[in-house]
């Protein structure tokens, strides 16, 4: 095994043990994907702006690998949560 693929072979075996949070962290979107990232992630803040704490939060949610139907399941779940402990 030359160099280059023992370095390939222990980065991936690195990424088994890395954390899934700071994976997401890591990743770099296309510039052609930066647009699209921004728009979901201004509708997400906007219609659920009672759900997150802060824009870092949107985004942080905006990026995890969803589909849209289960990201508006877990959103309206988090809005389900929110009523019933205000309402406690």
């Amino acid at each position: 095994m030359d160099i280059d693929q023992r370095i390939t072979a222990t980065e991936e075996e690195d990424a088994f043990d890395a954390d899934l949070s700071q994976a997401i962290h890591r990743v770099e979107l296309s510039s052609d994907c930066v647009s699209e990232r921004n728009a979901e992630l201004n509708r997400i803040a906007d219609k659920y702006s009672g759900v997150f704490k802060s824009r870092a939060d949107a985004e942080y949610f905006a990026m995890l690998p969803l589909t849209s139907v289960d990201r508006e399941q877990v959103l309206q779940r988090s809005r389900q949560i929110m009523a019933e402990s205000v309402a406690s």
